[in-house]
């Protein structure tokens, strides 16, 4: 799943709220942003930054787990390999 995905269901739910009676000045007093911009993203001419992103999360009552399922996130978790690590610690100290 790709960040367009995310923003394709962020925008749905966006207008399900938006169907159920919440106006755009709302949302937008509710991210603390101006109104042109939740009618950008709602569009697809525009998107949010992270910070208005996570109160949109906190809006809506959802997490991007929610989104995004779990193991899609963690196949794009870089793995690491410890049985070939130069790392080792040895009286307390770290050599790398």
């Amino acid at each position: 799943m790709d960040l367009f995905t995310v923003q394709e269901k962020l925008r749905e739910l966006l207008k399900e709220r938006i169907a159920l009676g919440a106006t755009q000045r709302q949302i937008a007093e509710a991210l603390d942003i101006e109104q042109a911009h939740v009618s950008r993203f709602l569009n697809g001419r525009g998107n949010f930054r992270i910070a208005t992103l996570n109160l949109l999360f906190r809006y809506l009552g959802i997490d991007l787990e929610d989104l995004v399922p779990v193991e899609e996130m963690m196949k794009r978790v870089p793995r690491l390999d410890y049985a070939n690590s130069t790392l080792s610690i040895s009286s307390g100290s770290t050599a790398v």
